[in-house]
């Protein structure tokens, strides 16, 4: 089973739209389990904190058929 991360990142600026302010991002990563995922999530948050700037992730698993 592989597991894949979406990153969602939004940017906290009054002036900018709604629509315009936050996107997500798929990661290349790969990883083998969603804790192993929500690990990686949690160190690229800390690595990259910015108090403008929220981000979060989110792990999904797909199996190979």
């Amino acid at each position: 089973m592989k597991v894949f991360l979406i990153m969602i990142v939004c940017l906290q600026d009054p002036f900018l739209e709604l629509g315009k302010s936050c996107i997500t991002v798929p990661m290349k990563e790969e990883f083998q389990s969603v804790p192993e995922c929500m690990y990686f999530v949690e160190g690229f948050k800390q690595r990259n904190y910015n108090p403008e700037i929220f981000m979060t992730g989110f792990c999904t698993s797909k199996q190979s058929i």
